[in-house]
């Protein structure tokens, strides 16, 4: 059956129909909610990797790709992974990402950034505080640092 609309008019509506399918996928979008300071079991590394790196924490958890942000949040969330701070997905989560696949991908960026001898001695500035905050901790004892009741 062909249509009787001119074309235009097809395209037009083709166009209309496009861009409510977009407003609804992105309405529906899954968004995490980063949890309060007193909740995260991350914070203390984010605040780290913040005063070694000179990057706000709302920076580091902004969903921005720009490299100034991105290296500092990849840095810290590898951190994280490495002293088990939390589950891979609590991770991302709390770095306002979705899946426990980011913070994957993050250990394997700061792999590749760490062969470059300036980002490697950030990266262990940031690395020896952190181990200095969590020598002689267990690992429950790790993640209840903010966990304490107020």
């Amino acid at each position: 059956m062909k249509s009787t609309k001119p074309l235009e008019e097809q395209v037009r509506l083709l166009t209309k129909r496009v861009a409510r399918l977009e407003a609804i996928f992105l309405s529906n979008k899954r968004k995490v909610r980063i949890p309060p300071p007193r909740l995260d079991p991350t914070y203390e590394i984010k605040r780290i990797v913040s005063e070694e790196l000179g990057v706000r924490i709302t920076r580091m958890t902004d969903e921005t790709r720009e490299p100034e942000a991105t290296m500092p949040k990849h840095f810290a969330m590898n951190l994280c992974k490495d002293f088990k701070v939390a589950d891979t997905t609590v991770i991302a989560h709390c770095f306002g990402l979705v899946d426990h696949t980011s913070t994957t991908y993050a250990a394997k960026s700061v792999k590749r950034w760490r062969v470059q001898p300036a980002l490697d001695d950030q990266y262990l500035a940031c690395f020896e505080r952190v181990t200095r905050l969590y020598s002689g901790k267990t690992t429950s004892e790790q993640q209840g640092v903010h966990q304490q009741a107020a």
